[in-house]
């Protein structure tokens, strides 16, 4: 019995061991990326972080949205 239950617990850790996934090769660098051949113009530095900040503050007022929508579609449901 008790080899019975030491060998289900090696194959359940040999199973849980394997990914599923092949590895992947790493990607190159995509030429959003830095760039060490080339200097980038300090606007252009400016403009891609104001345009992050643009699209981080559009996807937080919808989620604050979201979840307004959510809390009150749920007092609704309760009758509040």
């Amino acid at each position: 019995m008790k080899k019975l239950l030491t060998i289900s617990l090696l194959l359940m850790l040999a199973l849980w061991s394997c990914t599923g996934e092949p590895d992947k090769p790493p990607e190159p660098e995509k030429e959003t990326g830095a760039r060490e051949d080339k200097p980038v113009a300090s606007g252009e530095i400016i403009d891609r972080y104001v345009k992050t900040l643009t699209t981080a503050r559009g996807k937080a007022r919808a989620a604050g949205e979201a979840t307004e929508d959510r809390t009150r579609r749920m007092q609704e449901a309760i009758g509040d």
